[in-house]
């Protein structure tokens, strides 16, 4: 049986992954990119990667769990694939909401009290789906209380 690799094995050159959404039915086929130096620092390098596989939550879909692709040869070339900047800035989270699709309803430019931001509105208004990031009709609640791929980790 093969062994699992650690976070640290993993950090071999070039230093990130694609983290690819593990949703089957429906299938959703989202993936992004991300460097492994942070969770080295936060989790250990000798963490198992299936600790990235079991937390990481799609930005899409809101489905919990991936599955981890190594960047290979850029072009057939002799070097690694660069990290890819713009995809990674797709990840960074609405300021409006903090990424949590959902604001309040009084005061549209505050992240609703869902529990899932550091800067609730403080108001009691009810919540209403973000205008900026949360537009699908019916509005998407898979993101109300959970933090996506933007640097909120659970601990170890």
């Amino acid at each position: 049986m093969a062994r699992i690799a650690t976070l640290g094995q993993l950090h071999r050159p070039p230093g990130w992954v694609w983290v690819y959404c593990a949703r089957y039915v429906p299938l959703c086929q989202h993936h992004a990119p991300i460097a492994l130096a942070p969770l080295i620092i936060r989790w250990g390098p000798d963490t198992s990667s299936d600790m990235l596989r079991r937390c990481a939550r799609c930005t899409v879909c809101g489905h919990k769990g991936a599955t981890l692709k190594h960047p290979g040869w850029r072009n057939g070339e002799i070097e690694w694939e660069p990290f890819p900047a713009e995809d990674a800035m797709k990840i960074i989270a609405c300021e409006r909401c903090d990424s949590t699709g959902w604001v309040c309803e009084a005061h549209d430019d505050r992240p609703w009290a869902s529990g899932a931001t550091s800067r609730p509105c403080q108001c009691d208004a009810p919540g209403m789906p973000c205008p900026n990031c949360n537009t699908s009709d019916p509005p998407n609640t898979s993101r109300l209380g959970v933090r996506m791929l933007d640097g909120k980790w659970p601990q170890n």
